[in-house]
């Protein structure tokens, strides 16, 4: 009779063992799932975050490479005499636009910017009416590789590779230049969105 009431009672233990290995196997599987949402969603809002401040960085390069213009058809109107002469302080507005690139632009880019405003300032303070004269043609050159850097900063497909100083590995999400990490692993890691290949 002692073997029929331990029956009953080992079902029991059984069940309940079961009962709470199903429960176990099933909440650590809802963990695993969540934490791979949380990884997808923290790597969406790094995309959306990176994105936005490509955003605000285009608009700043945009911002510089007007001003460029802007004061290069000055030079040339004022050095051709087709225009008026250039005044005192022709200069601050390009000047003023490479300043707020100090926030937004890369450093290789903004290495570029800083050569392309030497360059023009060169062109401008060089009081030359002669064709093509050597300081237009050193800002022409530099200007290239300014809008160079810049596209391959933003991601523009088809950028000349030649004229990033560091390797023009592009971050397929927010389109920086991939920094490689330490290590011997290869690998390399976005310092705008994080992200890492």
């Amino acid at each position: 009779m002692n073997d029929q009431i331990w029956v009953p009672i080992a079902i029991a233990l059984f069940g309940n063992a079961v009962a709470v290995t199903i429960v176990i196997l099933t909440n650590r599987a809802a963990v695993k799932r969540e934490e791979v949402r949380q990884t997808h969603e923290a790597r969406r809002w790094a995309r959306e975050d990176a994105w936005k401040v490509g955003e605000v960085q285009r608009g700043y390069y945009l911002a510089y490479f007007h001003a460029l213009r802007k004061t290069s058809i000055a030079i040339h109107d004022a050095g051709y005499e087709i225009g008026p002469a250039l005044e005192f302080g022709w200069q601050e507005e390009a000047a003023g636009a490479l300043h707020d690139l100090d926030v937004f632009a890369s450093s290789d880019t903004l290495s570029y910017a800083n050569a392309v405003y030497s360059a023009l300032y060169r062109w401008g303070a060089a009081e030359r009416t002669d064709y093509e004269s050597d300081e237009e043609i050193e800002y022409d050159h530099k200007l290239d590789e300014f809008l160079a850097a810049v596209r391959a900063d933003i991601g523009v497909v088809g950028t000349i590779p030649h004229a990033r100083s560091g390797p023009g590995v592009m971050c397929q999400f927010c389109g920086n230049v991939m920094q490689p990490t330490t290590g011997e692993s290869g690998r390399r890691v976005c310092p705008s969105c994080g992200m890492a290949v």
